[in-house]
């Protein structure tokens, strides 16, 4: 999962793609990255910090907060 500014989120789906077979998601603000982990709870989350709506550091704090979240790295 990236959650991460547009201008990363290009560069780490191209460096993460050819890697091997995996399925990247990525979202457009740290609230729809907290709704799609949500959702998929991934394995990995890349998290920007610096985000509109809701930052990183928010979006790690709801993580910890919910107990089938917050041991993903």
């Amino acid at each position: 999962m990236l959650v991460v500014d547009l201008s990363i989120r290009d560069k780490l789906t191209g460096f993460l793609r050819p890697q091997g077979p995996h399925q990247i998601t990525s979202a457009i603000d740290g609230q729809d990255g907290l709704d799609l982990i949500r959702e998929n709870s991934p394995d990995l989350i890349f998290l920007d910090l610096m985000m509109p709506r809701m930052d990183g550091y928010q979006v790690l704090d709801a993580l910890k907060k919910e107990d089938d979240l917050r041991s993903i790295p």
